[in-house]
């Protein structure tokens, strides 16, 4: 039987990779709220980049998505599980992109694809 590496309650920050030129990559961090298996349910935001802007921006409103986390596309880090997801944005620092509660909590993204 196949047990989860991650619990309720544990914060996930997940990247999910373009498949296709043009495709936009999308984030997503949030709360464990439910797993079973590989399959892991997160409440929590939604990150896009906005190509007019060029920034990364938090979609409006709380959302419930499910993940795979043996899916190849996917790039997950666990985060501290003291960290308050409601808080958490996208900061770019000397070129290298952030995410930070504003606190004491930072976490640099920039390996995970290019510095748009």
């Amino acid at each position: 039987m196949f047990e989860s590496i991650v619990t309720i309650g544990d914060k996930l920050h997940v990247y999910t990779r373009s498949l296709f030129e043009g495709d936009l990559s999308s984030h997503f961090v949030g709360a464990v709220v439910g797993n079973t298996g590989s399959l892991c349910e997160l409440e929590g935001h939604a990150m896009t980049f906005d190509a007019g802007r060029r920034e990364w921006t938090r979609q409006d409103g709380v959302r419930r998505r499910i993940f795979s986390l043996a899916e190849a596309g996917h790039v997950v880090t666990r985060l501290p599980r003291d960290v308050e997801v409601d808080l958490l944005y996208y900061d770019r620092v000397d070129g290298e992109l952030l995410l930070t509660d504003g606190k004491e909590f930072e976490l640099n993204l920039s390996e995970l694809g290019p510095r748009k």
